[in-house]
């Protein structure tokens, strides 16, 4: 016997031939892999449709009847324009001058 039989005899490998005892092993895991996967995947979708996700529907009630948080309400308009406001129009139009001069 050649020294690489006997080292692979101390280890098992000689008497299994390639796939037939680790297959089954391998398989397992991607299976369980698989199911874990897919579990993940259908938890994200369960937490995605309570947080008010793409497949809420508008035909319940105003309080929307699931976990979610129901329709935000509307910010009314400010009543005015803000202090800042008229300054940041004389300045755009200043540039804007100015851009249109160096253009055209």
């Amino acid at each position: 016997m050649t020294m690489a039989a006997v080292a692979l005899r101390g280890v098992e490998v000689a008497e299994h031939p390639p796939g037939s005892a680790r297959s089954p092993g391998y398989a397992a895991i991607l299976l369980l892999l698989a199911i874990v996967a897919i579990c993940v995947l259908s938890l994200w979708q369960a937490v995605r449709r309570s947080d008010g996700g793409t497949d809420d529907s508008d035909e319940s009630g105003p309080g929307g009847g699931g976990w979610g948080r129901g329709p935000t309400p509307p910010c009314p308009p400010p009543d005015t324009d803000p202090v800042w406001w008229p300054e940041f129009e004389r300045e755009f139009a200043a540039y804007v001058n100015g851009h249109l001069a160096r253009t055209g």
